[in-house]
C-alpha cells in the first residue's frame, strides 16, 4: 500500500529496512552466540531438525530483551538521577500500585488463547475476538480497582492519585495485545518484536527530552500511557497489513466459558507473581516513605539487569534440550546439570563483582544522592544466585506438565515475602525489605523439595553444586 502524494509516497514495506538490514544482522550474530553455547554443551545441531527453526525465533525474542532491558536501564537511571530518590520514589511506588492489580487486566489468558489459535485455526476470529471483550472489561474492572484503591489509601497526597490513574489507564490499551498472541501462535514473533521496540525508542528519546528540558514528575508517567497506546496502534497496523482484522462481533459466550475453565491456574499465578515481585515495594513505602523507596528500588533495578544473563541463557539452551529429553531422561538430566553449573558459575562471577565495587556502581550510575543504595545491592545481589536456580528449574518442571507446582512454590514466595516484609521492614528499615526478598526468593526455589512429584527436580538442583 502506498500513501502520501505523487511527490513523496511512503511505501509501508519500508518498515522491513530497518529490522531486515540492522534486526536481521544482530538476529544472525545471537543464533551464533546459540550454536557456540549448543557446543559448550556438547549439543549437537544437528541431531535436532527443528534445531534452526528454534534458533530463529528464540533470537528475535533475545533480541527484544537486550533492546528492551538495556535501553530501559539507561533511560531508567537517567530518569532515577533526574528526579532525585523522593520523586523516584513516588514514581516507583505509583508503577507497582498498578502492576499489583494487572492480573485483572491480563485474565491468564495468554497462554491458552495461543494453544486454542494454533489447535483451531479457523476459529482465529471467534477466540481473538472473544479474549478481545474479555481482556477489555477485565481492565475497565483492574481500572476502576486501582483508583478506587489509591483513592482510600492516598486520600491527602493528589499528585499520587493522579500519576496512578495516568498509570492505570494504560491497561485498557494492553487488550490488544491478544494481536500479539495471534503472532506467537504463529511463531511470528519479530513482528511483535518490531513494533515493541520502534515504540519503545520513539519513548525513549521523549524521555530523554523531559530530562532535558527540566520536565514534571507527571511527563514521565504521561510517557509511559502514550508508550502502551502506540504500541496497541503499532500492532493493530502490523495486523491489518498482515490482512487481518480483529472480529470484535465474534464474541462468542460459549468460548469465553472455555476460556475462564482453563484460564483459571494463571490467572491465580498472575496475582501471586505481582505480589512476589511488588509488595516488598508498597510495604517499604507504608513504613518508611517515599525517599527509602527510591533507594531500595534503584538497587533493585541494577539487580534486575544482572538477572539478564540468566534470561537469556535459559530462554537460549532450555528449547534445546527439551529436544534432547526425546532421548531419554538421564541424558537429559546430565544435560541440565551442566546449564546448572554455568548458571551458578556466572552468579557468583555477578555477586563477587557487586559486592565489591556496589558503592562505585551505586556512585558511577546514579551520583551521591543514591550513595545508600550502594548497602542495599551488596545484600540483594546474593539473589541473582537463586534466581538463576529458579529460572532453569521453572523450565525443568514445565517439561514435565507440572505447571501447578509453579503456582505452589511462587505463592509460597508471595505469603513470605508479605510476612517477612511486614517482620523485618520495621526492624531493620531498607536493609530488612533486601533481606525479606532473598529469603522469600530461598523459600519458593527450594519449596520444590517439599512436593513429591517434583522431588527430582529438586535434588537435580541440588547435585549441580556437588558436582
Amino acid at each position: 500500500p502506498m500513501i502520501g502524494s505523487s511527490k513523496i509516497r511512503i511505501r509501508f514495506d519500508g518498515l522491513h529496512y530497518f529490522p531486515n538490514r540492522f534486526l536481521g544482522r544482530m538476529r544472525r550474530a545471537i543464533e551464533a552466540v546459540y550454536f557456540y553455547l549448543l557446543k559448550l554443551f556438547k549439543i549437537q545441531p544437528e541431531t535436532s531438525p527443528n534445531i534452526h527453526r528454534i534458533a530463529s525465533n528464540t533470537s528475535w525474542l533475545v533480541i527484544d530483551n537486550l533492546i528492551r532491558s538495556g535501553m530501559g536501564f539507561f533511560i531508567g537511571t537517567a530518569i532515577a538521577r533526574y528526579l532525585g530518590p523522593e520523586k523516584f520514589g513516588i514514581l516507583s511506588y505509583c508503577s507497582a500500585f498498578v502492576v499489583l492489580f494487572s492480573s485483572l487486566a491480563t485474565l491468564g489468558l495468554d497462554s491458552i488463547v495461543i494453544r486454542d489459535v494454533v489447535l483451531e485455526p479457523d476459529r482465529k476470529d471467534e477466540i481473538l475476538g472473544t479474549a478481545f471483550v474479555l481482556k477489555l472489561c477485565g481492565s475497565l474492572l483492574a481500572f476502576v480497582a486501582v483508583v478506587g484503591a489509591i483513592s482510600l489509601l492516598k486520600v491527602s497526597e493528589p499528585l499520587i492519585r493522579w500519576l496512578v490513574g495516568v498509570i492505570a489507564l494504560s491497561m485498557i490499551f494492553q487488550s490488544v495485545d491478544v494481536i500479539d498472541y495471534y503472532f506467537q501462535a504463529k511463531v511470528q514473533s519479530k513482528y511483535v518484536v518490531w513494533m515493541r521496540d520502534a515504540a519503545f525508542l520513539i519513548f525513549s528519546v521523549v524521555r530523554i527530552y523531559f530530562i532535558c528540558s527540566h520536565a514534571r514528575l507527571e511527563c514521565f508517567a504521561y510517557a509511559a500511557l502514550a508508550e502502551v497506546f502506540c504500541v496497541g496502534v503499532f500492532l493493530f497496523l502490523i495486523y491489518r497489513y498482515r490482512k487481518q482484522s480483529l472480529e470484535v462481533g465474534k464474541f462468542s459466550w460459549a468460548r469465553t466459558k472455555h476460556l475462564f475453565r482453563n484460564c483459571w491456574p494463571g490467572f491465580l499465578s498472575g496475582i501471586a507473581v505481582m505480589i512476589y515481585m511488588k509488595i516488598d515495594q508498597l510495604i517499604l513505602e507504608a513504613f518508611l516513605g517515599n525517599k527509602e523507596l527510591g533507594i531500595y528500588v534503584a538497587a533493585i533495578r541494577l539487580l534486575e539487569i544482572a538477572f539478564i544473563p540468566g534470561v537469556i541463557l535459559t530462554a537460549t539452551v532450555f528449547p534445546v534440550l527439551l529436544e534432547y529429553k526425546k532421548q531419554g531422561e538421564l541424558f537429559y538430566q546430565e544435560k541440565l546439570k551442566k546449564v546448572y553449573q554455568l548458571l551458578i558459575k556466572i552468579s557468583l562471577g555477578l555477586i563477587v563483582i557487586n559486592f565489591m565495587f556496589s558503592k562505585v556502581i551505586i556512585s558511577s550510575v546514579y551520583g551521591v544522592q543514591f550513595a545508600r543504595s550502594a548497602d542495599i545491592l551488596s545484600i540483594v545481589i546474593f539473589a541473582a544466585l537463586v534466581v538463576y536456580l529458579g529460572m532453569i528449574s521453572g523450565y525443568d518442571i514445565l517439561s514435565d506438565g507440572l505447571q501447578k507446582y509453579s503456582f505452589y512454590r511462587t505463592a509460597l514466595g508471595a505469603i513470605s515475602s508479605v510476612a517477612l516484609n511486614f517482620l523485618l521492614i520495621p526492624l531493620y528499615g531498607i536493609k530488612g525489605a533486601a533481606w525479606s526478598l532473598i529469603i522469600s526468593f530461598l523459600i519458593s526455589v527450594f519449596s520444590l523439595g517439599l512436593f513429591r512429584k517434583t522431588r527430582k527436580h529438586f535434588l537435580c538442583l541440588i547435585q549441580s553444586f556437588v558436582r
